[in-house]
C-alpha cells in the first residue's frame, strides 16, 4: 500500500484517537506534530517496538497542535516507522534494509539487537555506509544506476517543510539572522 506524505496517523494506528490521530506522516517527519521531542517510552529497554508505540498513543499528550511548531525529537519518528509497518506489513528492519540499506549498499547499518527499536537516535552505521545514502540523494534517488527513492520523494526530501514555524525544541545551537 501506498504512502501519502498528507495521511493522517489514524488511517493506519486506530489507537491515536482526537487530535493525535489527524497528525500526518509530513508532520511526524518534520518534526511538527505537536507530539514531545522525547519520551521514556522510546527509550524503555523492555518494551517492544509495538508498546512502545500503543504507549505514545496511549499516554503522551501533545505538547501543541499539530503543524503549529518544530520540536526537534525521536517521538514522531517513533510513529512514523510504525506508520510504515503496519502500511507495508513488514518490520521496520526488513522494510529499512529492503528499500533503502541493500540498494544503496549499506551492509553496516542497522537499529541495533534491542528488543524496543528507538528509531530516531537507534541506528548504528559507519562513514561509508551513509556517504552512500547521501550519494543516493546527491543523485536524485539513485545508487549505482539504480533507483532507489522517487525524484519526487528526493526532492520531498530537500524541500523546507517547517516554513517559520517557532520553535519548541532544538538540541542545536542557531543564530538568528
Amino acid at each position: 500500500r501506498l504512502l501519502s506524505l498528507d495521511d493522517n496517523v489514524l488511517k493506519y494506528l486506530p489507537q491515536f484517537k482526537g487530535e493525535k490521530g489527524n497528525i500526518t506522516i509530513r508532520q511526524l517527519l518534520s518534526h511538527t506534530s505537536g507530539l514531545p521531542p522525547n519520551s521514556v517510552f522510546i527509550k524503555e529497554k523492555e518494551l517492544s517496538f509495538a508498546q512502545s508505540v500503543d504507549s505514545i498513543a496511549r499516554k503522551i499528550n501533545l505538547i501543541s497542535s499539530a503543524g503549529t511548531m518544530f520540536s526537534y525529537g525521536g517521538v514522531s519518528f517513533q510513529v512514523a516507522a510504525s506508520v510504515a509497518e503496519v502500511a507495508s506489513g513488514k518490520d521496520w528492519e526488513t522494510l529499512f534494509y529492503e528499500r533503502i540499506a541493500r540498494p544503496c549498499n549499506m551492509r553496516n547499518s542497522d537499529f541495533g539487537k534491542a528488543v524496543s527499536k528507538n528509531i530516531a537516535d537507534g541506528a548504528y552505521s559507519t562513514a561509508k555506509d551513509y556517504s552512500n545514502f547521501l550519494l543516493m540523494v546527491l543523485n536524485n534517488g539513485h545508487f549505482n544506476g539504480r533507483r532507489v527513492l522517487s525524484q519526487k520523494m528526493v526532492k520531498e526530501m530537500m524541500t523546507d517543510q517547517t516554513g517559520n514555524l517557532p520553535i519548541g525544541y532544538t538540541p542545536y545551537r542557531f543564530k538568528s539572522v
